[in-house]
């Protein structure tokens, strides 16, 4: 019954215990705008009437036990991590429209983010082996990874727009180390996020309490003065990590049980980072907008 709802803008059964296959059904929501099922025990494939969705802006289904493959249609609203490849032509039931020069835009960045994420895995890597090969001698040299162009097959996958696009400002990629929490940012800009019980906070304080947050990862090539902004409807917390992951030394925090907005910023080196986009009080789900400012 719930593909009766016509009205419907919103969907939230993320964090629950759900079995079976996603309905078919959901497709004849036309006004749904955000799709979140994340966190439950949902099996089988996509439905290809989810492609009917013109509307659909977040679609959240990482943490199932899905199979097949994602729609190239559903490409633009994913959020969060899926692991499933994404359909080809010939196993797409559902005709693909034409992609939009800003859905192509924020395509190619999903893509770019991804080789960037690679690339600094391989950096870490190289760091560990030179350790351990110079382990018996003086002062063995850390190699510094040079950066390579973008491959060409990352630009070919992807449509080429009929028009200039204005470039998007912030694209989330995937997740971070398959923790459904985490998600990279690949530049500045804004991004909408949801906190909900499937994800706590890292630090919050020790009073028994359940404090919900999400984490952003983003990369410095150069060292920068960092603006980060947190705005929601309740009281937000702000926490700047040093690394990738929940667990890295928190480097700058700020909020106020006063105010929706928290703002910090920070003089930061090249590097990776990750901010933790926490609730002041236990307990909060719903909304939030987080906008990071790296002056690259």
């Amino acid at each position: 019954e719930l593909g009766n709802l016509a009205n419907l803008t919103a969907l939230f059964l993320n964090g629950n215990q759900l079995t079976g296959e996603i309905p078919a059904e959901l497709g004849n929501l036309a006004n749904l705008t955000t799709l979140h099922l994340s966190g439950n025990q949902l099996t089988g494939e996509i439905p290809a009437e989810l492609s009917n969705l013109a509307n659909l802006a977040e679609l959240y289904i990482g943490g199932n036990q899905l199979t097949g493959c994602l729609p190239p249609s559903l490409l633009h609203a994913l959020r969060g991590h899926l692991g499933l490849p994404v359909c080809s032509a010939t196993t797409d039931a559902t005709p693909t429209p034409t992609m939009t020069p800003a859905a192509s835009n924020e395509v190619i960045n999903r893509l770019i983010a991804d080789v960037a994420d690679l690339k600094e895995q391989v950096a870490i890597l190289a760091t560990k082996v030179a350790q351990i090969e110079g382990g018996s001698g003086a002062g063995a040299a850390t190699p510094t990874p040079t950066p390579s162009a973008t491959p060409a097959s990352v630009i070919e996958a992807s449509p080429t727009p009929t028009a200039t696009p204005s470039p998007t400002p912030t694209s989330v990629a995937g997740t971070s180390g398959g923790n459904a929490c985490i998600e990279r940012l690949a530049d500045s800009g804004s991004v909408s996020g949801v906190w909900a019980d499937n994800c706590l906070s890292a630090n919050a304080p020790d009073d028994g309490n359940a404090y919900y947050a999400r984490f952003y990862t983003f990369t410095l090539i150069a060292a920068a003065d960092v603006t980060i902004t947190l705005s929601a409807a309740k009281p937000p917390y702000i926490y700047l990590l040093e690394g990738v992951g929940t667990d890295g030394k928190v480097i700058r925090d700020a909020g106020d049980s006063s105010q929706t907005s928290q703002t910090i910023t920070a003089s930061l080196q090249a590097g990776s980072y990750t901010i933790e986009a926490a609730t002041w009080n236990p307990n909060v789900t719903g909304a939030f907008m987080l906008t990071l400012d790296t002056g690259q």
